[in-house]
């Protein structure tokens, strides 16, 4: 849809209504409410901002493309808005949702939110390329490409396959969650094969090791992230985003406490003391752990909290926790900086 938007020679309202309809679905839960938004704008709006950013990608000229597509009313933040800009030029374009901004939010932390997704644009532009010079195949199943509307399967193309900035970016957002793992490779040969690129000043693995963990089994963490805001300023949140409601543990900054979540506990996906146990340590059986008989924090405030681990300080807390996950600072973090984290 996004290939026809953009080789129309004149755009009408009721197909690109069809088409952002199609992308909010595709960008799941988050979409509904999404889209709500842009059918509440006016045609003449929604047409005008499509026709100016169709032109700014033929011209490649993201930038602009991304100041027109968010001047529809649902639209104006980066995430919905580089999903529509990734379909109509997938090539050009990565999807900059929260989930990728956290992890490129290390290695640019000064930058504004507009450098972070055209820096991560140009990275995965970049990596398509080498991905594509080294032959590499895309997976199981290729998107269809030299204006095909067939999907191929991968031994038909073999290494003829291209990548482009959209392969790279999905790539990249497997990685974050966990959906993909390495087996029968050795880590450290593999590392010293690996090219590096750069995110903004700093120098990253081309390949999908993260850029903060420390461990040789990254493939199996899962990421988390530190969130300094909270009401009272009594603790530390670990989630699974930084937008999120919901934390899945607290460290207390008074007692130094790690209180993890119960299995299932609401708003979380990421069971940690499941977590924790898949990889060799049960936390529950440790000399600091004690439970928590109204699943409370160690305040006796919050919910679904099965117990907790008594450690001396928030760095102890964290440094556990690095045993088992990749941790990230989010931006709002001022205390547990990511450079603090990497120190511990």
């Amino acid at each position: 849809m996004g290939r026809t938007l953009m080789g129309t020679p004149a755009l009408i309202i009721p197909v690109v209504r069809v088409f952002t309809e199609a992308v909010c679905v595709w960008g799941g839960k988050t979409g509904y409410r999404v889209l709500g938004r842009i059918r509440r704008e006016h045609d003449r709006i929604v047409l005008r901002s499509f026709q100016a950013a169709r032109a700014a990608l033929l011209h490649g000229n993201i930038t602009q493309a991304m100041s027109s597509i968010q001047n529809i009313k649902g639209l104006g933040q980066f995430s919905y808005s580089s999903k529509h800009l990734r379909m109509l030029a997938p090539d050009q374009c990565a999807v900059f949702d929260n989930l990728v901004e956290n992890f490129v939010h290390p290695y640019m932390p000064h930058a504004d939110r507009r450098t972070m997704f055209l820096e991560y644009c140009a990275f995965c532009r970049d990596k398509a390329v080498e991905l594509t010079n080294a032959r590499v195949k895309l997976g199981d199943y290729a998107s269809p490409c030299n204006g095909s509307d067939v999907e191929v399967e991968i031994d038909t193309i073999g290494s003829q396959s291209t990548w482009t900035a959209a392969d790279v970016d999905m790539a990249i957002f497997a990685w974050i969650q966990r959906w993909c793992t390495i087996s029968g490779t050795d880590s450290s040969s593999a590392e010293r094969k690996k090219p590096k690129t750069q995110i903004g000043d700093r120098s990253v693995n081309a390949g999908v090791e993260s850029p903060v963990a420390k461990q040789s089994s990254w493939g199996q963490s899962r990421v988390l992230y530190l969130c300094q805001k909270h009401e009272k300023d009594e603790a530390v949140t670990i989630k699974e985003s930084c937008d999120s409601n919901w934390n899945n543990a607290w460290i207390c900054r008074k007692h130094g406490s790690l209180d993890l979540k119960k299995q299932g506990a609401r708003g979380t996906t990421v069971y940690m003391i499941g977590e924790i146990l898949r990889q060799g340590t049960d936390a529950t059986i440790d000399t600091r752990w004690e439970e928590s008989p109204d699943g409370a924090t160690c305040h006796h405030d919050g919910a679904g909290y099965k117990g907790r681990l008594r450690m001396e300080s928030v760095g102890e807390a964290v440094r556990y926790l690095k045993n088992f996950f990749v941790i990230y600072a989010c931006p709002c973090n001022t205390t547990e900086t990511q450079a603090w984290i990497d120190n511990l």
